[in-house]
This record gives structure tokens, C-alpha cells and sequence, in this order.
């Protein structure tokens, strides 16, 4: 028997065993089941490691507020060499800084008799997700790229028209408003905007 003929045998045995029939037998009837499903383990791999070696990565973030994984990596090798104990990799830490909370300490900001003053930060306004403009004018999108041309910083502004699509941009030599200011007058603006209507 040659190569080739084994080699047609086994694609009609796999057929035979995952084929069309198999699959609809095994479904009971139900096409649907030809549909691709997630490829996702129902069982996942856990991370499984000593309670004393999360306590000692607690510990020296608690020492050295959001200390990196690396530099943990350093302070945590000669330790796990003490114990005994095999020492997790810099992403391996990471990971396990997250499983267990983060361990994140944000600076806390005093006043003058030491007590904590409470940051009241300022609610910006945002374009909501739902929005959609309808006409042009209603809603742009303005952002700054800056360029050194010839030693010299340039910032270009762009201005993006979520409605109608149109785009200009708009060379400047300083980053401050009013320089800005010009790219919004009417004269620099070719936007199609809707005329008002003229009272009789």
C-alpha cells in the first residue's frame, strides 16, 4: 500500500468520526451546532502561589509605594533565595499585583495643621457616546500636533467637522488661545454652514 493511499484512508476515518453525520448525530439534528464556538478552556490555569511570598510582594509595596514590578524583581530575588522559593518573573509580579487589588497608594495631600484635604476634582464637560451631529457647525473636533521645522517649533491645530467630514488645518507659531482664535473666524472658516433665513 502506498503513502498516498493511507493518507486517503485516514481522511476517511476522521471523516467517518468528525464528519457531517457525526457531528449532526452527536447535535441531534441541529445544524446550528456547525457554527463556530468560543475556542476559550472551560478550565483556565490558575496562578498558584505561596500566601508567604504575596505577603512579602505587600510588604515592600507598602514600604515603597508603587514601586515597579521590576524593581520588585530585585528586592523580592535575594528573599525567595532565603526562603527557598522560586521567584516569579517581572510580568508574573505584575499579575499579581493585580490579583490582589493592585496595591496602588495615591499621594495624599495635607494642609497646614496635617490633615488630609479632600481633592475636589472639576467635572469636564465631554461629548456623550450617544451624540451624533446632524448638521454642519454642530458638533467639531479640534486637536494640536506640534512640529520642529527648521529649528523652529510649530503647532498645526486641526479641525474636523463631525457631520459634514471637513477638515482644515491651521499653522501657528505660539500654543495659546488666541492664536487658535483666528483658525474660528468666519473668514478662515469655509464651513458649509446652514443661511438663516431672511424675515419678509
Amino acid at each position: 500500500m502506498t503513502d498516498e493511499a493511507k493518507r486517503r484512508i485516514n481522511i476517511l476515518s476522521f471523516w467517518e468520526k468528525y464528519g457531517l453525520r457525526a457531528t449532526l448525530k452527536k447535535a441531534h439534528g441541529n445544524v446550528e451546532a456547525l457554527n463556530p464556538r468560543s475556542k476559550r478552556p472551560r478550565t483556565l490555569r490558575r496562578r498558584k502561589w505561596p500566601p508567604l511570598l504575596l505577603a512579602e510582594i505587600k510588604r515592600l509595596r507598602q514600604d515603597h509605594p508603587n514601586l515597579g514590578k521590576e524593581k520588585i524583581f530585585y528586592l523580592l530575588q535575594p528573599w525567595c533565595v532565603q526562603k527557598g522559593l522560586p521567584c516569579p518573573k517581572p510580568a508574573t509580579i505584575g499579575n499579581l499585583i493585580k490579583d490582589v487589588g493592585g496595591l496602588r497608594l495615591c499621594p495624599v495631600r495635607l494642609n497646614r495643621n496635617g490633615k488630609t484635604v479632600v481633592r475636589k476634582r472639576a467635572k469636564k464637560s465631554r461629548k456623550p457616546k450617544q451624540f451624533v451631529a446632524t448638521h454642519p457647525g454642530h458638533c467639531v473636533a479640534l486637536d494640536t500636533v506640534e512640529r520642529f521645522i527648521e529649528g523652529n517649533r510649530r503647532y498645526i491645530i486641526t479641525f474636523t467637522d463631525l457631520a459634514s467630514h471637513f477638515s482644515l488645518a491651521w499653522a501657528t507659531r505660539s500654543h495659546a488661545s488666541s492664536c487658535g482664535q483666528g483658525l474660528l473666524q468666519p473668514r478662515h472658516l469655509p464651513l458649509p454652514l446652514p443661511t438663516p433665513k431672511r424675515p419678509d
